[in-house]
């Protein structure tokens, strides 16, 4: 039997109650094309070569210093071509809808885009700075650590916070979406979620990484480090009487200077502030604010231990 009749027609009106929805939920915008993971990794590559041009190829790290025009690989041409795929990532973000700002014309976009990107570009010696800052922090955080090219290479921490700090810049230039993309894409790439609006000092050092998360509104001092597992979120989401959630406001701890949080510790709120020099331990819950020097630590759990079974088999039940 014959049945492509039915199933046109079954088509035909599956086809229609999906444009219904569409309609209803304001799902007919078009993003345009979005950028790809390999595009968000090319970026990030030629960004992490400008920034230390030891993890250039060989062909590239010869020529980075050179003036001539002619270089096929000179520092002038790795600015240009960083700053064109900045243009495109950012020119896409801001013809996106926005509740705060809107959407911009693809003309207005890009303009903004390339101004945006001028600045990044502009920036990029004081952040090298910086991220020299976190790799002294990595060394002299982690004694596992034998140079400088393991923790370009090797840590998912440097990455993320390498990616974090291009990704702040965008957010501060009020391109939020762009920024989200490449935080995110580093998310997946580590394991550790930094929202692009937290604020981050300097000689900054993530031990490990894996389950970090870091909300928008968090700032961190300078000098602190953070292990595996650790949240430094919120503890609630205010509403209005109509029951949007309120935005905009700070729902994220603050942290001082030389704090080491220890792993899987959460600290919660946006009036939770971390006094300079703390330690938190591990699996610490913590809500309230904490003056310096302190040390905050679960009381130790006590541990059950079994003997063997009469005939030499582990027990291992609690």
């Amino acid at each position: 039997m014959n049945n492509s009749g039915t199933s046109t027609e079954k088509s035909g009106i599956t086809a229609e109650a999906i444009r219904g929805v569409w309609s209803d939920a304001d799902s007919h915008n078009y993003c345009g094309e979005i950028p790809k993971p390999e595009s968000i990794r090319d970026l990030v590559r030629k960004y992490t070569e400008i920034a230390f041009p030891q993890l250039a190829n060989r062909s590239g790290l010869s020529n980075l210093g050179s003036k001539d025009p002619a270089a096929p690989c000179d520092l002038e041409q790795r600015l240009s071509r960083l700053h064109s795929q900045l243009v495109a990532l950012n020119c896409w973000a801001l013809a996106q809808p926005d509740r705060a700002h809107g959407r911009l014309e693809s003309i207005a976009a890009e303009s903004r885009a390339a101004v945006l990107a001028d600045r990044i570009i502009a920036g990029i010696p004081a952040t090298i700075r910086v991220l020299q800052s976190d790799i002294n922090a990595a060394m002299n955080g982690d004694p596992a650590c034998r140079s400088r090219e393991e923790v370009l290479i090797c840590y998912p921490g440097f990455r993320a916070i390498l990616v974090h700090r291009l990704a702040h810049q965008m957010y501060l230039l009020e391109s939020p979406l762009a920024a989200r993309v490449l935080a995110e894409w580093v998310h997946g790439e580590t394991g550790i979620d930094i929202h692009p609006g937290a604020t981050i000092g300097n000689n900054f050092f993530i031990d490990h990484g894996t389950g970090v998360v870091i909300g928008e509104t968090c700032v961190v001092g300078n000098r602190v480090r953070v292990y595996q597992g650790v949240t430094l979120g919120a503890v609630n989401f205010p509403r209005l009487p109509t029951g949007e959630l309120v935005r905009d406001t700070r729902r994220h701890p603050t942290i001082g200077d030389d704090v080491v949080i220890y792993a899987n510790a959460s600290v919660l709120g946006g009036e939770t502030v971390i006094g300079d020099r703390c330690l938190i331990g591990s699996s610490v819950w913590l809500t309230e604010s904490v003056a310096a020097d302190t040390r905050v630590v679960m009381e130790k759990p006590r541990l059950r231990v079994r003997a063997k079974n009469a005939d030499g088999t582990a027990d291992y039940q609690i």
